[in-house]
C-alpha cells in the first residue's frame, strides 16, 4: 500500500508542481480607476492583467503597497510583477517591461482662479508650488529643474492629500493622471469642493501604462512573453475594448458606502 502510495505522489507531483508554478503574484496600488484594492476587480488594468494571463493558464493574486514599496519589491525581485507603470530611465535599468496597456493624459490640477500660462516650457512654472505624490515622477524633467532648482516640488503621500493642499492654497498646480484626478474629486470631495478646481486643458505628457517584470528573476521573460501573447488575445477577441468601455461607464468606481 504505502509503495502504491508513493509511486501514487511521484505521477501527481508533476502537475502540482507545474500548478504551483502558474500562481503568480502582482503588487499594485492606488490609482482609480485603473488600479485600487476596493474596486471591482481591483480596478482596470488589473482586470486586464487578470484576464491575459488567465487566457495562458496563469492565476494572479494582487497585493496592494505604497507605490515606493510596490518598486522596491519588483527592483529587489521579491514579487512577480508590478502593476502599473509609466516608462522611465531609472526602471529600465531593474524592469522588464510589457506591450503598453493604456494610455493617459497627465494635467497641471488647480483652483479655478489660479490662471496659469501657456506654458511651452516647463521652466516657465518657476514660481509656482508644485505638489507630487511620492514614487510618482511623471517626467524626468521635473525632477531634472528641481534639481537645478529652478521648480519646487512640494510631496504628498496621496492625490487627495494634494487636493486637499490644492483648497488649502497651500499649493499652486499638481499634475496627475486627469481620469484618475476626476474619480478621486468625484469620490473624495464634496461638490462644493469639486466646483472650484479644474485642469489645464493642455496636457504635460500622455503616458502609457505597462506591466513590470524584474530583471533579476530568471522566470520574468516567460511571464512577459506569457502576458503580451494573453494581452493580444484580448484585443483581438474584443474583450479589452468591452472592459474599456465598462469603465467609462463606471463599473470600476468605488462601491458606495454602506
Amino acid at each position: 500500500m504505502k509503495t502504491f502510495l508513493s509511486i501514487l505522489v511521484l505521477l501527481l507531483l508533476p502537475g502540482l508542481v507545474s500548478a504551483m508554478d502558474r500562481e503568480i503574484v502582482v503588487a499594485s496600488g492606488e490609482w482609480p480607476p485603473w488600479t485600487g484594492k476596493a474596486l471591482p476587480h481591483y480596478g482596470f488594468i488589473n482586470h486586464v492583467v487578470e484576464e491575459a494571463f488567465a487566457r495562458e493558464g496563469y492565476t494572479v493574486t494582487f497585493e496592494f503597497y505604497p507605490w515606493t514599496r510596490n518598486i522596491h519589491l519588483l527592483e529587489h525581485g521579491e514579487i512577480d510583477a508590478a502593476s502599473y507603470w509609466y516608462m522611465n530611465k531609472r526602471r529600465q535599468e531593474f524592469a522588464l517591461y510589457s506591450a503598453p496597456l493604456s494610455e493617459e493624459e497627465v494635467v497641471f490640477f488647480h483652483l479655478k482662479g489660479k490662471k496659469l500660462p501657456d506654458w511651452q516650457d516647463l521652466s516657465e512654472l518657476m514660481g509656482y508650488r508644485i505638489g507630487m505624490v511620492h514614487g510618482i515622477p511623471y517626467l524626468d524633467q521635473l525632477w531634472e529643474l528641481k534639481s537645478a532648482g529652478v521648480l519646487h516640488l512640494f510631496f504628498s503621500n496621496t492625490e487627495k492629500e494634494n487636493f486637499q493642499k490644492l483648497l488649502r492654497r497651500r499649493i499652486d498646480i499638481f499634475p496627475s493622471a486627469r481620469r484618475m484626478g476626476e474619480e478621486v474629486l468625484k469620490n473624495e470631495f464634496p461638490p462644493k469642493e469639486r466646483d472650484v478646481i479644474t485642469y489645464t486643458p493642455k496636457a504635460l505628457i500622455t503616458h502609457k501604462g505597462y506591466i513590470l517584470f524584474p530583471k533579476n528573476r530568471p522566470e520574468s521573460e516567460q511571464l512577459r512573453k506569457a502576458f503580451n501573447t494573453g494581452l493580444k488575445k484580448l484585443r483581438a477577441d474584443g474583450t479589452y475594448h468591452r472592459l474599456f468601455k465598462a469603465m467609462d461607464r463606471g463599473a470600476y468606481a468605488l462601491p458606495p458606502e454602506q
